[in-house]
């Protein structure tokens, strides 16, 4: 059974990544700011599926049909990692 998604609690998440660097960069570097943010983000949205289908492939003869779930565990070190940097950031 699938879980359902949680457009509200995915809201919250995104707003203040993305209202937070509007306010540390000035007015006249708002525009640009938000260009290179949304050029990472769309980087994301486009390689996570194939990291996960690439990993999943790759961890198929060792975990057979499991290995979708373990190529979908390794994409949490990246989140991992953004955490680490918000924590350094802030």
């Amino acid at each position: 059974m699938a879980r359902p998604r949680r457009p509200v609690a995915d809201a919250l998440a995104y707003a203040p990544m993305t209202t937070i660097p509007m306010g540390l960069v000035g007015s006249r570097m708002r525009a640009i700011a938000y260009s290179i943010y949304s050029v990472a983000l769309y980087a994301g949205y486009a390689l996570g599926p194939m990291y996960a289908g690439y990993v999943s492939t790759r961890l198929e003869p060792i975990f057979g049909h499991q290995s979708l779930r373990y190529a979908l565990l390794s994409g949490s070190i990246f989140l991992i990692w953004a955490g680490v940097h918000f924590f350094f950031a802030a």
